[in-house]
């Protein structure tokens, strides 16, 4: 990643945190953010991936080696993106990274930041 200021990468994580929907313009903040080596995987609008609106583009965030899920949280309109790390030699979970959002993919991209600037 090249947004190397934890600071830009707060403010990205709470655009998306607030963010009622998925945009555009928010696909292309992550991508900026990812840095131009990021691979693009089309989706047949513009010039990056729809992160924020695909949860096949939001999974290409998830760094190597963690699992995720998702899940509705009923009654209050949100969704749950969790992430767990195991990069570790028997495997195990080390480290557990969620985050809330409107929708799932937005939740998925919200973890997969953060997992990614821990």
């Amino acid at each position: 990643m090249t947004m190397t200021n934890t600071t830009h990468l707060r403010e990205l994580i709470e655009q998306l945190e607030s963010a009622e929907s998925g945009s555009r313009e928010l696909d292309a903040a992550i991508q900026r953010a990812m840095g131009p080596d990021f691979p693009l995987h089309f989706s047949g609008v513009g010039v990056c991936n729809a992160f924020t609106t695909s949860l096949d583009a939001a999974l290409t965030l998830v760094p190597e080696g963690w699992s995720w899920s998702l899940g509705e949280m009923r009654g209050i309109g949100k969704f749950r993106g969790w992430l767990n790390d195991h990069n570790t030699p028997d495997g195990l979970a080390v480290r557990h990274i969620d985050a809330d959002a409107t929708t799932p993919a937005l939740a998925l991209c919200i973890a997969a930041l953060r997992a990614r600037g821990v």
